[in-house]
């Protein structure tokens, strides 16, 4: 192939059908995959420019050299065609380079992208003295800026309106109210806004400093930041599935600081270096009393959106141990409570209603498994199977350690004959004879006791955890509906079962130091001695 394209150099009078070059200026500031996926466009740009060469040499040929041999007819005819074929091919290479200008320019700043739109491909992509010419725009932009009236500002926002007028961000950055595009006039602008649905139903696209359409939303920004890497659509799908819905809803948090910080800073979304965002986690700290762990999770958002992959760079891993030891993850509790008088309430509980009968059963499961509320939410009758003994139970829905773990969630609740009203066997079956009239072939456990009786949320169930806790004696100010799992599994290790065994009803791997670190807790602290010390001051 080489050895055919060698044939065919342009000709003396259009050199410009070699591929033009990447300016110098620019080609600094290109990651590997824009480099790679410019030199692909590039090759293609080759292959068109040595087929016109090509053809040129044949339009020439019937033009010169059979000019006597070949019939006028022939020529008027077959001259035409080769013609039209020449104009298809250059328009081809004068795309071809549109392409990738418009491309690399989406990791330029507006400044200079507003001074390469009138550039011309030659030599280079876009145009010979670039420099110079960044150089002059900035100088005419200096000296417009000392002409301006103070307080005004032309500054285009991330939707493309300006900030003397139009929409307005909101403080918030959430998204802008409505997907305004840049050169609509006013009122088409208006008409398209009218027509917008609401901010919930539809993503909403504006334009990040890198110049690429974004969307924030959690989900459609990670979808982006791998379609610029090059994966095809379907590859980007099969990887937004090995990321769960809540760790997305908690990155689009994260999406939504960035770009912030990106607008200001004017910084490519998709192509922050490190030490942009070493500045942008720094700049947290030096804002928020955010800990390493939500931290560490910004990182974590941004290195998935990015081309390189940031989160493993050795200047950010030092950096983050130095916001471990600055800003360390503690434990929410350094104390628990008693479940005994809790389970004594839940014995007290009536069984004839089903409103405290679904607050009893739902605090009860939590309490006796260990489990998570978002496990006990996922619970099927369809799951349930009863021995002599026993029911037993197994969670088949992806559960938040579904991929960390060989096994899902098996849930063993005993027959406990000592006290029947706490026995969380009997409660169930309790519960779905209850139920099964408002079931209406709903295999979730868990319903909601006002109608229309839907299946209950874990955020429902977590509420229900809250409201009997209270009218059990727990401040739940201090406790939230999870420490249901810090009580259990502390109750137990007191009572010396082992840590292994604890580790594997809760959902732990054995390995993790999750429970020693956050879990294992100490029972609050009596007062009684207090009282007495204090009471001797008043004999």
């Amino acid at each position: 192939m080489d050895q055919i394209l060698d044939r065919h150099r342009p000709p003396n009078n259009f050199p410009t059908l070699d591929p033009p070059k990447v300016n110098p200026e620019v080609a600094h500031i290109l990651s590997q995959a824009y480099v790679k996926r410019d030199q692909c466009h590039a090759r293609y740009q080759l292959l068109v420019g040595k087929s016109t060469s090509a053809l040129g040499k044949c339009m020439n040929y019937v033009i010169n050299e059979i000019k006597n041999n070949v019939d006028s007819d022939l020529k008027m005819h077959l001259l035409p065609h080769l013609a039209d074929v020449g104009t298809f091919m250059t328009q081809l290479f004068h795309e071809i380079s549109t392409t990738r200008r418009e491309y690399i320019s989406q990791l330029l700043s507006k400044s200079v992208k507003d001074t390469i739109k009138e550039t011309i491909p030659g030599e280079y992509l876009y145009g010979t003295d670039l420099a110079e010419k960044i150089k002059m725009a900035k100088i005419a932009e200096k000296a417009g800026n000392d002409l301006r009236q103070d307080g005004y500002s032309n500054k285009a926002g991330p939707s493309g309106i300006r900030r003397g007028g139009g929409t307005p961000l909101s403080a918030s950055m959430a998204t802008p109210a409505s997907p305004v595009r840049e050169g609509l006039g006013a009122e088409e602008r208006a008409n398209l806004q009218a027509k917008s649905p609401p901010r919930e139903q539809i993503p909403i696209k504006f334009n990040p400093p890198s110049g690429q359409q974004i969307n924030i939303s959690g989900r459609e920004i990670i979808r982006q930041g791998f379609q610029l890497r090059g994966i095809s659509d379907e590859a980007v799908e099969t990887i937004i599935d090995s990321i769960s819905t809540a760790t997305i809803s908690q990155y689009a948090c994260t999406y939504r600081l960035w770009y912030k910080y990106c607008e200001e800073k004017q910084i490519p979304v998709f192509q922050a270096n490190v030490l942009q965002v070493i500045e942008f986690l720094q700049n947290i700290i030096n804002t928020t009393e955010l800990n390493y762990g939500s931290l560490n999770s910004h990182r974590s958002a941004i290195s998935l959106i990015s081309s390189d992959s940031l989160g493993s760079h050795p200047l950010i891993k030092r950096f983050m141990k130095g916001v471990a030891r600055r800003r360390p993850m503690n434990p929410r509790y350094r104390f628990t409570w008693n479940p005994q008088p809790v389970l004594t309430a839940l014995g007290n509980l009536p069984n004839n209603q089903l409103k405290s009968l679904t607050h009893k059963l739902v605090t009860l499961l939590s309490l006796v498994t260990g489990g998570r509320l978002q496990t006990i939410s996922l619970i099927r009758v369809s799951n349930i199977h009863r021995d002599e003994s026993r029911l037993q139970i197994m969670i088949t829905d992806p559960v938040k350690t579904s991929l960390s773990l060989n096994d899902q969630p098996f849930l063993s609740l005993p027959f406990f004959t000592p006290n029947p009203s706490i026995c969380p066997a009997s409660t169930v079956l309790q519960y779905l004879e209850s139920t099964k009239e408002i079931r209406n072939n709903e295999d979730l456990l868990f319903l909601t006791y006002v109608k229309p009786h839907k299946k209950a949320t874990k955020q429902t169930l977590a509420r229900w955890v809250k409201q009997t806790l209270m009218s059990s004696g727990v401040n739940t100010t201090v406790f939230k509906p999870h420490s249901t799992r810090h009580a259990a599994t502390s109750a137990v290790r007191r009572a010396g079962l082992s840590v292994d065994t604890i580790c594997k009803t809760a959902g732990w791997s054995q390995k993790t130091a999750t429970f020693a670190r956050f879990y294992d807790r100490p029972l609050q602290a009596d007062d009684d001695f207090a009282n007495t010390i204090l009471s001797t001051s008043i004999n």
